[in-house]
């Protein structure tokens, strides 16, 4: 069986888990809950999605996502190349998106004198109390 054979296999295994059905986080290599064939590929200890990535064999420091379709992408950290196979790949979503909520007392510096970093999240908006 081809490497391409092989991550197609562990692919369709991956997709019938429960943790990926339900958005959950995904197990470390070496857990029961991952796959058998991540073994092969994977990095025991880390994701079970490093089976599904590599060290590019052009760049140095870069890594690389294993499927055929995607032989250009390489980006700087494996934590990247994991986010890509993920998303990209699986759909995968176990990290909930929070909204942030700011809010500025009066004992709190005037808005002008925040860092621009904090200024640029912070917004005012002038809305009427209702009588």
């Amino acid at each position: 069986m081809s490497s391409e054979q092989d991550l197609e296999a562990l692919q369709e295994a991956f997709n019938e888990e429960a943790w990926i059905q339900n958005h959950s986080l995904e197990p470390v290599v070496g857990h029961h809950l991952c796959p058998a064939g991540a073994e092969k590929h994977g990095t025991c200890g880390l994701s079970c999605f490093t089976a599904f990535v590599k060290e590019s064999e052009l760049e140095e420091g870069k890594w690389a996502c294993r499927f055929e379709a995607c032989r250009g992408f390489l980006v700087t950290s494996r934590e990247d190349a994991i986010r890509h196979v993920r998303y990209y790949h699986f759909d995968h979503r176990p990290f909930a998106c929070t909204q942030w909520l700011v809010h500025v007392t009066v004992s709190q510096p005037p808005i002008d004198t925040l860092p621009f970093s904090i200024c640029s999240i912070v917004q005012y908006r002038s809305v009427p109390l209702l009588e």
